[in-house]
């Protein structure tokens, strides 16, 4: 269930993204530009890797 939540949330964002490419460039360079923002993401991108591995790991 981990995979195809994340697969909406993309799906959903790039058809925003697509009509609207400035609201991604604009995106990006917020994120980009504190340690405040990017810090917590990344800690949340590697939390989530975790979890799918494990779920992996246990139920596969």
């Amino acid at each position: 269930m981990l995979i195809p939540i994340w697969c909406y949330i993309v799906i959903f964002f790039s058809l925003l993204w697509i009509g609207k490419p400035y609201l991604y460039r604009d995106m990006v360079n917020k994120i980009c530009s504190k340690p405040f923002w990017w810090t917590p993401l990344c800690l949340g991108g590697m939390a989530y890797g975790a979890a799918i591995l494990l779920c992996a790991i246990l139920w596969w």
